[in-house]
């Protein structure tokens, strides 16, 4: 058992575990089917038996992250962890499968334990072939996520639940699979303390997840400067889907409020941009109200959206011509408008 890297989230220790010994030992305690260590790397389930091992050290608090490496993936495996533990009958577990004919039928969801009955609150199916990857999940006062990474695809459940088992300080690992091999197990504190700590997966790019508070940037494509340098920090106010904010740097843009929408897609190339000039200075931000399209080649962390939006080419002494952005005339838009191209870079504060 070795300690995570960084600073523990919730004033607590943190801890992992690579399975690089002979036996579960006594930091796992199995509660059902067959476990053991598989030559000194790994810890396998061996018998399909509904199976359960809880991991036995006593977390602060109930909210928290919970992750492990998948090994060997094939079709039908079931990979489970255990979140929020009271007891075998009450507690949380996210479930990542690949079902009988992956990747038409791989799956991510969502369950709570309660009095020993079982209740699916959230599914959602990615198209992921077998692989090795990242699974991890996080629970919360009022959040429960779980998400997939690695080099074929990720992806993130989550869904509002309302609370916690109030003394459920354990974590473990699951399976309903026989020959499940899981690595690197690791647990941490929910964000509910620290804003370091894994959110809900909000930028579903890597296991990275942004934080409530965000940074954008925004540059200028080509000779266009107009736009170059101009920050805006974007807060979220309780919604993690959301984050407003007002650009507060001396320019002709001054007072252009902006917000950052993620939707309801994993993809960020659906996510939106809401422009609204209203509170600019002198009425000078030039930029129509609306929403703005992201390109198709957005990348994350950090976040990398690529904007663009038509403005008039206007010569009005509301709109001086060096608060003009610059762009070329758009295939689709009628002279006197113009397409204009910026990223927008974000980051977390």
């Amino acid at each position: 058992m070795d300690p995570l890297p960084g600073v523990s989230c919730c004033e607590c220790p943190t801890f992992s575990d690579n399975f690089n010994r002979d036996e579960t030992g006594p930091l796992w305690s199995v509660r059902r089917g067959t476990w053991s260590i598989e030559q000194g790397t790994t810890l396998k389930q061996s018998a399909n038996a509904d199976a359960l091992i809880r991991y036995e050290y006593h977390f602060c608090k109930p909210r928290m992250c919970v992750f492990a490496h998948t090994i060997n993936e094939a079709a039908s495996k079931v990979y489970r962890l255990i979140l929020n533990y009271k007891n075998d009958n009450n507690y949380l577990y996210a479930e990542f499968g690949l079902g009988s004919n992956p990747p038409d039928t791989s799956y991510v969801s969502l369950h709570v334990v309660s009095g020993g009955g079982v209740t699916e609150i959230d599914r959602r199916c990615p198209m992921v072939s077998p692989d090795a990857r990242t699974f991890g999940a996080c629970v919360g006062d009022n959040v429960f996520a779980a998400w997939i990474s690695g080099d074929g695809a990720s992806f993130c459940a989550w869904a509002n639940q309302g609370s916690v088992f109030p003394d459920g300080y354990h974590a473990g690992l699951g399976t309903n699979t026989a020959g499940i091999l899981f690595d690197n197990f690791g647990l941490t504190g929910h964000l509910d303390d620290h804003p370091e700590c894994p959110t809900d997966c909000t930028c579903r790019c890597d296991g990275h997840s942004l934080g409530h508070t965000l940074l954008a940037t925004y540059q200028g494509q080509g000779d266009c400067d107009t736009l170059d340098g101009i920050t805006c920090e974007l807060t979220s106010g309780g919604d993690s889907a959301q984050w407003e904010g007002v650009i507060g740097a001396p320019h002709c843009l001054e007072g252009v409020a902006m917000s950052l929408h993620c939707g309801d897609e994993d993809d960020v190339t659906n996510w939106q941009l809401h422009v609204d000039p209203s509170g600019a200075e002198n009425g000078r931000g030039c930029m129509p109200a609306g929403y703005l399209s992201a390109d198709e080649d957005s990348t994350c962390n950090p976040l990398n959206l690529i904007f663009h939006y038509s403005v008039q080419n206007s010569t009005s002494q509301s709109c001086p011509d060096d608060c003009l952005p610059c762009g070329r005339q758009g295939p689709a838009l009628p002279p006197p408008y113009y397409y204009t191209q910026f990223d927008i870079i974000v980051t977390e504060v």
